[in-house]
Formats: structure tokens, sequence, C-alpha cells
């Protein structure tokens, strides 16, 4: 009879830790839910102004890309009697064009000096000699012991192509930022040999005419029988017109993996077509150890009655 009991004692013990484990493996890790705990966070942004004058361009940084026509002119300054506002497109060997910003091109304060920050918005198409092209922000502090400046340079351009993944079977997925201009645009892939892959170029048309926005393309690397390796990815925007902007194409680096055998339907593995989770399997298995441990109870009581 001793025997028996620490037989029960035992599978008892084992129960317990079994149920357990069960319960703990339901509960989140520590910081499962950290995001979500957080509330309520208030930015909070000060700007602090010196004595000295001062100017910076804000809404613009150098060297950045637009594809959108309508941007931001805007600037901090310190202890300014007036600003001067000069956007200048670059049309290369120091020709250049100035647009016309209006009453926004210089700004008197009311109260003299004054620090603060100012802002405008700026159509880059509506002056037809602006439009696509490489230009020149800059901003003039005049101040009552001297003047400074600011000047940044960017790019308003058609079109915009970046890799953001891959599909199931390896083909590159590209996302095409366009301007309002674009109707559609062309797709061409080149391997290391500038060889294209496409035996003509892919005409995407977009989902928005006359609006800017982007739109993601899986490429058919698989389809034409790439081999792997890497390539290069150009886009080029077509106006409504027809017209192709040749002198604006963008690029993109992809790294295809061919596939090693052709696609088959996957009708193989019972298990792997039952939507079947972690707890699911927990659940099962306590299951399956309380029948077992049940088992062996009635076991040990048989042997006990037939001594």
């Amino acid at each position: 009879m001793q025997i028996s009991k620490k037989h029960l004692f035992g599978i008892g013990g084992l129960v317990a830790v079994a149920a357990t484990v069960a319960y703990a493996s339901t509960l989140p890790a520590p910081d499962a839910d950290a995001t979500g705990s957080v509330s309520g966070q208030v930015k909070v942004s000060v700007n602090v102004y010196g004595e000295n004058p001062e100017v910076r361009i804000t809404t613009i940084k150098d060297g950045d890309v637009f594809v959108d026509g309508n941007i931001d002119i805007g600037a901090i300054y310190t202890v300014a009697e007036s600003l001067d506002y000069q956007l200048c497109k670059n049309y290369g060997e120091a020709n250049e064009y100035c647009a016309n910003l209006g009453t926004n091109g210089t700004y008197t304060p009311e109260t003299i000096p004054e620090s603060g920050e100012r802002a405008f918005g700026f159509d880059l198409d509506s002056d037809p000699n602006l439009g696509f092209g490489d230009y020149v922000l800059k901003v003039v502090n005049h101040a009552y012991n001297g003047t400074v400046e600011d000047a940044v340079s960017f790019k308003y351009v058609p079109i915009k192509i970046t890799t953001v993944g891959t599909a199931e079977n390896g083909d590159p997925i590209v996302e095409v930022e366009y301007a309002a201009k674009i109707n559609s645009f062309d797709l061409q892939a080149y391997d290391k040999d500038d060889k294209p892959l496409f035996d003509n170029a892919l005409n995407i048309s977009v989902d928005n005419p006359g609006v800017s926005g982007t739109k993601q393309v899986t490429l058919p690397f698989a389809s034409y029988g790439a081999a792997s390796g890497d390539y290069t990815v150009s886009a080029q925007g077509r106006g409504a017109d027809g017209t192709i902007y040749t002198g604006q194409i963008a690029y993109t680096d992809v790294k295809y993996q061919a596939p090693d055998a052709p696609e088959v339907p996957k009708t193989g593995g019972l298990l792997q077509s039952l939507n079947i989770t972690k707890s699911d399997y927990i659940i099962t298995g306590v299951i399956v150890f309380v029948l077992a441990t049940a088992f062996a109870v009635r076991t040990l009581k048989k042997r006990n009655n037939r001594r």
C-alpha cells in the first residue's frame, strides 16, 4: 500500500506541474503589451531664440527629392528686421530661373526686430518655367547688426522607385511614387550586363490620374525565366498626352533568387492544412496527460485490490 501512495503522490505532482505549465503558456510576455499600455503622451517643442541674427530652413532638407509639387517653404529666424525668400530652378551652367513668390518673397515684421518661425505653401507647377528639375531655396535674414542666410538644394521629379519586398515565388515587389502629371509609367529590369529582362517595358497605369500617389508592382521575373542575381529596375513616367520624361528616370536595385523547382499545389500534409495554434497543442497535450494519469490510477487500484 505504501508503494501505491507514492505512485499516487507522484502522479498528482505531475498533473499539477502540467497544469501550471499550460496556464503559464497562455500568459503574455512581460513586454508584450508595452506599446499599448502607454497613452496620453504629449510632444512638446520649445524654440529658444538667441540674441544674434540667425536663420534656418526647417521645411526642406538639403538633398530632398519630391514628387509632389506642392511644397512648404519655411524657416526659423532670430532678431530679423526683414526676410527675403528666393527659389530658383537650376538649368545648368549658371543658368537659372527664379520663381515669383509674390508677397511671400519679402517679409517685414510688424515689430522689429522679430524672432519666430514662418512658412507658406508654393506650387512648383504654377509657372511653366518651373516644373521638374533641380532647385535651390535661399532665405536671407536682414538684421540690425548683420545679414545671415541659409540655403538648401532639392529635386522635383516625376517618379521615384523603391524595392519593398518579394512575392512567394521570389518575384521582386517595387513601390513607385509618382507626381500628379503622371498617368502611367514604364518599368524595365536589367541584369549585371545591362541586358533588359522584359521584351518590352511594362507599362503600368496609375490609379488616380491627376493626383500624386504611390503604387506597388510585382515584377514577373519568374515568368520571364530570369536567372538568380542582381538586377537594376528603372521607372520612367508618361504624361496624359503621352509625354515621356526621358531625363527623369528613377532606379532601384533588386536581388532575385530563382525558384529551385516549378511550383506545385501544396496538397500533402494533413496537419499543414489545419489551423492549429500553439495553445491548441498544449491543451490537447494536457488532456492526453490527464487521461493517461487516470488510466494509471485505475491500474494501481486494481493491483492493490488483487493484493
